[in-house]
């Protein structure tokens, strides 16, 4: 998600001088990516606090919930472009006058 926001961010004042942002689009991605790293972290705690890593069954547990999670958040990410590109075009769509308003980067 940072990345293609820093990619974005690049391509973009290569090109122009000034450039608007979405604030609801920033918003959502900046709660998405909050999420992620909260649900990254926890695989990470299990396995050096509760669970002793020398034991097999215990690695292959945390080894488990870490692929769920992965998974989960896969699909977070999908169904967050589904929400941006399809069912809310109209919300994170802004005209150029609009734009105007919005959250300035420079």
């Amino acid at each position: 998600m940072l990345f293609i926001f820093g990619l974005r961010l690049v391509v973009g004042g290569m090109r122009r001088k000034d450039q608007f942002f979405n604030k609801e689009n920033a918003g959502l991605y900046s709660t998405m990516l909050f999420i992620a790293i909260i649900w990254l972290a926890i695989p990470t705690v299990l396995s050096n606090t509760l669970l002793k890593p020398n034991n097999t069954e215990n690695v292959i547990r945390v080894s488990t919930f870490s692929d769920v999670v992965a998974l989960v958040l896969l699909g977070v990410y999908l169904g967050s472009i589904i929400f941006t590109f399809i069912t809310h075009r109209d919300v994170f769509n802004t005209k150029i006058e609009e734009t105007a308003t919005k959250t300035k980067m420079m």
